[in-house]
């Protein structure tokens, strides 16, 4: 019950922020903090919901909201999502959630729930996730983990990430700015060859005569290049915004 009322609270939270969103010029870091909130309570949700496994449903809701957040589109890989939402991703917070409740149960052993988990009986049900199944490490915490598992995972301009935990350098420009640099930084954006790939262009070639990518648009093509490449342009600086805002695509 607690789950579904969840799947359903946030995709309302999803739905009144996308159409909020596009119909004010408030910044988008203060259009998207109730969102960002909502992410933050589900992902600290008791364990006894959180580790089942239903809770594909929740991240469904959970990464469309990134979308939003983020301005990506639908192929962008999910590892990007929380980088550029600045949210640290779902499995993670759960743990993290795991991590603390097991640290209580260790320090208070007198509690009847310490020798439910600690001395737990034998599982009978292989399927089943209980939280004592989870080994912990000493040195564990979210950085760390966030940062292990962006390196382990292959996806488009991983390099221009070097550590997926801090707030990358984009969040105090306005909204469509921000959109169109994070599908450069992604490689997923609105190009003629992604449109021509969803039947919504005729061609998927540049005005210059090749096929334009988000890749040909800033490294290649002789009628828009950015010098400097990716990495100026992920820095997000002066000279990335003006060049952005005279782009045609959006």
């Amino acid at each position: 019950m607690i789950l579904h009322r969840t799947v359903h609270l946030l995709t309302a939270c999803d739905r009144s922020n996308r159409t909020f969103i596009e119909r004010t010029s408030i910044k988008h870091n203060k259009c998207v903090c109730h969102m960002h909130s909502m992410h933050i309570y589900i992902n600290d949700l008791p364990q006894t919901t959180s580790r089942t496994s239903h809770t594909k449903h929740v991240d469904i809701q959970l990464n469309s909201g990134m979308r939003t957040i983020s301005g990506s589109i639908m192929s962008t890989p999910v590892p990007w999502l929380p980088i550029l939402s600045s949210i640290a991703p779902a499995a993670i917070r759960r743990m993290s959630a795991s991590v603390t409740v097991m640290d209580k149960i260790w320090q208070h052993p007198n509690l009847p729930v310490f020798d439910d988990v600690i001395a737990h009986p034998e599982v009978q049900l292989p399927s089943r996730s209980p939280i004592w199944s989870t080994v912990f490490h000493t040195d564990w915490s979210v950085d760390k983990a966030w940062k292990e598992d962006w390196f382990k995972t292959e996806v488009s301009n991983q390099f221009l990430i070097t550590d997926p935990a801090i707030c990358q350098p984009d969040f105090d420009l306005e909204p469509k700015d921000w959109t169109l640099l994070n599908h450069f930084r992604t490689g997923h954006g609105l190009c003629a060859a992604t449109l021509h790939d969803c039947g919504i262009r005729d061609d998927p070639f540049c005005a210059c005569g090749s096929k334009q990518t988000m890749l040909h648009i800033i490294n290649e093509c002789p009628l828009t290049k950015f010098p400097g490449g990716l990495h100026a342009l992920h820095a997000a600086e002066n000279d990335s915004v003006t060049w952005l805002r005279k782009l045609s695509i959006r």
